[in-house]
């Protein structure tokens, strides 16, 4: 799993938008982690978008292990938890699928929005939802940590 980002610092929020794909030249799992456990080392309030249509293949499972046991780590090892909230695009059964797998295994360190669509998104459009102080909607699942 691979994937490509953006930053963007809109009135002192930083927002990270992760755009995930299969093309194997991008950034790779390890390098996502790294930049999440950067923002906490700088202290840094933070918000994520990842956006999963990119992703042709599911993910193996040895990638949600991967996660709830970072997510497992950060709770641990910071006692302030820097991510504000993270929205999650995802057009596919199999991926809600995974992310359930994820949270059973271990809550989330904030909110996480998950939002469900088929066709594509504009990610100015994902950037103004996730800068909002509420997020709601029929399409949008809530997990809490």
């Amino acid at each position: 799993m691979y994937y490509y980002r953006t930053i963007h610092d809109i009135e002192g929020l930083r927002i990270i938008y992760v755009t995930f794909s299969d093309y194997n030249q991008l950034s790779g799992f390890n390098d996502l982690l790294e930049l999440w456990k950067a923002q906490y080392i700088e202290q840094r309030r933070f918000r994520f978008v990842f956006d999963t249509k990119g992703l042709k293949e599911l993910p193996s499972l040895y990638y949600c292990f991967q996660m709830a046991w970072f997510i497992r780590r950060l709770k641990k090892d910071y006692h302030d938890q820097y991510l504000e909230r993270s929205l999650i695009l995802v057009n596919r059964e199999g991926i809600r699928r995974l992310l359930d797998f994820i949270f059973a295994i271990q809550s989330p360190v904030a909110p996480v929005y998950i939002y469900h669509h088929e066709k594509p998104v504009d990610s100015e459009q994902m950037i103004q939802l996730v800068q909002q102080s509420t997020i709601q909607g029929e399409t949008i699942t809530e997990i809490l940590p």
